[in-house]
């Protein structure tokens, strides 16, 4: 961990709520694991999570997405 951060934004009208617990509910499986397997994590949430790819999951999945792709972006310097 270099203490880079990246940045999503997750977005379902009316359910803010319920994508920001999907989203804690998923931080703990990227605590400790390499940010640059972007295609791997997404795959391993998507078939594995709880919420089965519905409107909750696939918003939080898109602000974790969009999170690991700006610490990808940082850590190369772009």
């Amino acid at each position: 961990d270099n203490g880079i951060v990246g940045w999503g934004e997750t977005t379902l009208e009316g359910k803010p709520k319920s994508t920001h617990a999907a989203v804690e509910e998923l931080t703990d499986y990227f605590v400790g694991k390499d940010p640059l397997r972007i295609e791997h994590h997404w795959q391993h949430v998507y078939r594995s999570a709880f919420f089965r790819g519905g409107n909750v999951l696939m918003s939080a999945l898109s602000g974790i997405d969009q999170a690991l792709w700006d610490i990808a972006a940082k850590h190369l310097g772009v």
